[in-house]
């Protein structure tokens, strides 16, 4: 049995995973790894008992694996480390990543080789490679533990829900699409040379109230939607420790919320459409749709570690996946056939905002870049520019306006005899005077103003206004359509540190009240060759 002690290929195959989930672990749930960990040990023991019957020897079968292991999850970050001396080149360029790759290769065949070569069966190798492979776990078991540990709590404080009159007898469905960092016709005007008044106006005509003044209450997604579901600002639903990054706490809020219970206790079925966006994914759907079958956003990750985005290049790259869930899930949303009413459809939908996916006719965006979703001053951090930022945006917004605009056609001209109701909310604005450090360095209008439209039918008056930001979202439409009591909540405007999501910053009577910035101008004006 001792012949069979080889450890140090699984863990060597755990340590990835365990590694990218300690880095993350602030914003991941643990359960995020149980695939890709069950994925990687399963390809190891397959790949054990096979070179183990084609080589006789345990111990070699297990050191080649182990070494392929480490090749294979250390390309995407040998690459990050080539961007950090400041190589510029592109992802996907055919002579750098295959220099790197053969590099790597030739590495790998001379470990082989010399494995193959040497007498004996290694034993004392094994044994040390088993030492450093269960240091190097628990290493990352540690630092993902202390993470865990150190995990923020919140407790609930939900509001009553104080009924007071009956329900429709026909309860209709309901459209809940958030569209991510798609700013308000103002901002896409002043800063993007983006005028998408025309689908303004075809909204307003197809029955749609536009709030043309409204704004953001969280300057972040999690955010804003754990405050939309609940229906209450975030500093109301519970204490949260200011020091901490952990976003856990409001990935808890978006899931079990006061919306979906109420909807539930109603007799609604949850709709929810896979966004790739691994924060916003609601495990308690009662029907999950994701039409592009792409991987979740920890599996992404761990693949960008990896050469299969270089080598799937011309197939299916991180950006071809996203690109495909934002078409299909628009595609989709008109035809819900998977549920009978009532029911509650949620969308997020991952565009305009970064990664840049369309160049201004549509198509596939040629990708100078690394695949992530880094905005404001993270998308400068990352390796790109102001003017990327601007024409990226542009492009994109206007493919997602053109996409958005036949959706709901496509919803409205399917639902003719039951009309539902439709919320079309960005979560925040555009990001490209947004500094995640500081208020005082971010054109904060920029960031705050949201496209906000509501279909609401049936209804006498409209208990929505110009103004209205997603707090009081749900409050007047509970109200209006199921008699609740809500009150209204003051519109307020909140920024938060990326990196400190639980501090307040008020900014309701400086963003109403505020100029556009000189720098701003500036920057327009500089940049206008480019449009």
């Amino acid at each position: 049995m001792r012949k069979w002690f080889v450890l140090h290929p699984y863990l060597f195959g755990l340590f990835p995973v365990l590694f990218l989930f300690a880095q993350n672990a602030d914003q991941m749930p643990i359960n995020d790894t149980v695939v890709p960990a069950l994925a990687v040990l399963a390809f190891v023991l397959l790949t054990t008992l096979l070179l183990n019957l084609l080589l006789k020897n345990i111990n070699k079968a297990g050191l080649i694996i182990s070494v392929f292991l480490l090749v294979f999850f250390s390309y995407g970050h040998l690459v990050d480390l080539v961007r950090g001396l400041h190589f510029e080149f592109d992802q996907f360029d055919d002579t750098v990543n295959g220099v790197l790759l053969g590099g790597l290769s030739l590495m790998l065949v001379a470990v082989i080789f010399f494995t193959l070569r040497a007498a004996g069966s290694l034993p004392r190798l094994t044994r040390l490679l088993n030492i450093v492979a269960v240091m190097l776990v628990l290493l990352q078991v540690a630092a993902g533990g202390y993470a865990v540990a150190g995990r923020s709590s919140v407790a609930l404080d939900r509001p009553e829900i104080a009924v007071t009159g009956d329900s429709p007898d026909k309860l209709p469905n309901i459209y809940y699409i958030v569209v991510d960092g798609y700013a308000r016709h103002d901002i896409l005007k002043e800063i993007f040379h983006y005028d998408n008044s025309e689908f303004l106006e075809h909204l307003r005509d197809k029955g749609f109230f536009v709030a043309d003044s409204s704004y953001a209450n969280y300057t972040q997604t999690m955010q804003t939607l754990a405050s939309s579901l609940n229906m209450n600002f975030l500093h109301a639903l519970g204490k949260f420790d200011k020091t901490t990054k952990d976003r856990l706490p409001l990935i808890k809020l978006f899931r079990d919320n006061v919306l979906f219970k109420t909807l539930r206790e109603r007799g609604y079925t949850l709709v929810n459409f896979v966004s790739g966006f691994d924060m916003t994914e609601l495990d308690d759907a009662d029907i999950t749709l994701n039409p592009a079958g792409s991987p979740s956003e920890f599996q992404g990750l761990l693949l960008l570690t990896t050469p299969l985005p270089y080598i799937m290049h011309g197939l299916k790259s991180p950006f071809d996946l996203h690109r495909d869930r934002v078409l299909k899930t628009l595609e989709k949303l008109p035809h819900i056939t998977e549920a009978e009413p009532p029911y509650f459809v949620f969308a997020h939908i991952v565009s305009p905002h970064p990664p840049f996916l369309f160049d201004q006719e549509g198509n596939t965006h040629e990708r100078s870049r690394r695949y992530d979703h880094g905005d404001g001053s993270h998308y400068i951090r990352d390796g790109g520019n102001t003017r990327e930022y601007l024409v990226g945006y542009h492009n994109q917004v206007k493919v997602v306006t053109g996409l958005l605009q036949e959706t709901i056609d496509g919803i409205l001209e399917n639902s003719a005899d039951d009309p539902p109701v439709i919320i079309l909310q960005a979560d925040h604005g555009s990001g490209a005077r947004l500094d995640w450090s500081s208020v005082r360095r971010t054109y904060i209008k920029e960031r705050f103003s949201i496209l906000n439209a509501f279909y609401l039918p049936g209804l006498d008056s409209l208990p929505v206004y110009p103004s209205i930001t997603p707090v009081n979202t749900f409050r007047l439409i509970l109200n209006a359509y199921f008699g609740t009591n809500y009150e209204k909540l003051p519109d307020e405007s909140i920024y938060s540190p990326w990196y400190r999501p639980y501090i307040f910053q008020r900014v309701t009577e400086q963003l109403r009240g505020k100029e556009f910035p000189r720098d701003i101008r500036e920057l327009i004006q500089n940049t206008e060759r480019g449009w």
